[in-house]
């Protein structure tokens, strides 16, 4: 029990290190990669008539000395709107960590699916998707992944534990 209390402890350290953005609260992280981490975020007036963001969204942030690679995605999915299969993003945005340190973060669509690691080891007890479920997957895979080459991007690095 002690351990699991200083484990919710450094999360919400970690949360707070990074700081919040002008308009959303930095949730709990829900991915961890090696360009940066993800958390959720919540708006801080989601009922706003000026807010342009959903009420719940995805925060991908990594400090700003070394967050070329997030950027280098802003670039890419500013570039790659308008196809339902590709998840949206809906800016970026620089804040200042509790320690003084700068973060780059990228607003982005939050994928309410989970990820497909996830609905692979749920489905059936643990033993798979169905033939129909894998079809429906697939194609919006590939559809996204036709949207992205046909305007002359290559998705490097495509693996399931990536949130929908």
């Amino acid at each position: 029990m002690v351990g699991k209390s200083e484990n919710s402890v450094q999360q919400i350290r970690s949360v707070n290190e990074y700081g919040d953005g002008v308009s959303w609260f930095r949730g709990s992280i829900i991915g961890k990669g090696g360009f940066g981490c993800v958390y959720l975020a919540n708006l801080k007036n989601p009922k706003s008539k000026y807010s342009f963001f959903p009420a719940l969204m995805a925060v991908k942030s990594a400090e700003l000395s070394i967050s070329g690679s997030i950027q280098k995605e802003w670039e890419v999915l500013s570039n790659v709107k308008g196809c339902p299969n590709i998840i949206k993003c809906f800016g970026e945005e620089t804040t200042m960590g509790h320690n003084g340190a700068m973060f780059y973060n990228l607003l982005l669509e939050y994928g309410f699916g989970g990820t497909l690691d996830g609905r692979i080891k749920k489905y059936n007890g643990g033993d798979g998707l169905s033939e129909f479920e894998v079809k429906v997957i697939a194609r919006s895979i590939l559809r996204g992944l036709c949207h992205i080459h046909g305007i002359g991007y290559v998705h490097c690095d495509l693996k399931p534990d990536i949130n929908q």
